[in-house]
């Protein structure tokens, strides 16, 4: 108990020690050395560039002697000083590998995701290439109107004359009784009759109902 007692009274005058130069086993001299700690596997000092830490293991065995070095008590901190840093490096390295593989796998989402729009836009593609073409068709009314011989979808009264009016003695052939081939028998919005050919079996044209 004693010893220790002294052992702990060196050491405590030793830090309060103003400037001393120390020199270590690789030949640094450090200037104007002020001891500020002591610990188990080594000392910390103030000098005349700055501050350091200096480890037992290079210094000489006087000095480790009088800031109180024990073989056993270094060892077992310097083990001690090793498994944590293992444990710090494996933290480190598994931090690493699992920001890699969230990294990994948002690029796998990102690529899933461009093929699968890049496969629908084909599919589209193939279907519009597929379609076939419709011309537009003539609607219902326009040919019940037309079919009707009226000028216009209204079902206004046929601008034709009857035949009892005019002094054409020509007889005109009825649009239900005319066989088709002919011109068309229907009449335009402007009251002038259809210059296209009536379809086959028809009296009028593909526009106006053939």
């Amino acid at each position: 108990m004693r010893r220790c007692f002294l052992t702990s009274l060196l050491m405590l005058v030793s830090v309060c020690v103003l400037a001393r130069d120390i020199t270590t086993l690789t030949g640094q001299i450090y200037r104007d050395v002020t001891v500020t700690r002591v610990e188990k596997t080594g000392i910390g000092i103030l000098h005349r560039d700055g501050t350091a830490f200096l480890d037992f293991s290079i210094l000489l065995s006087e000095i480790r002697k009088e800031f109180g070095y024990s073989e056993t008590t270094y060892a077992a901190a310097k083990a001690a000083e090793a498994a944590q840093k293992q444990q710090l490096q494996l933290a480190i390295e598994t931090q690493k590998r699992l920001a890699a593989e969230a990294k990994e796998r948002q690029a796998e989402e990102q690529r899933r995701i461009a093929e699968m729009r890049a496969e629908a836009a084909r599919i589209a593609t193939d279907r519009t290439a597929l379609r076939p073409f419709s011309p537009p068709a003539i609607s219902i009314g326009t040919r019940d109107y037309a079919s009707r011989g009226y000028a216009d979808r209204n079902y206004r009264t046929s601008p034709y004359t009857p035949q009892s009016l005019t002094s054409d003695t020509t007889p005109r052939t009825s649009p239900s009784s005319s066989s088709g081939g002919g011109q068309c028998a229907a009449t335009t919005k402007k009251g002038y009759r259809c210059s296209r050919s009536a379809s086959s079996g028809s009296s009028y044209c593909f526009q106006h109902g053939g």
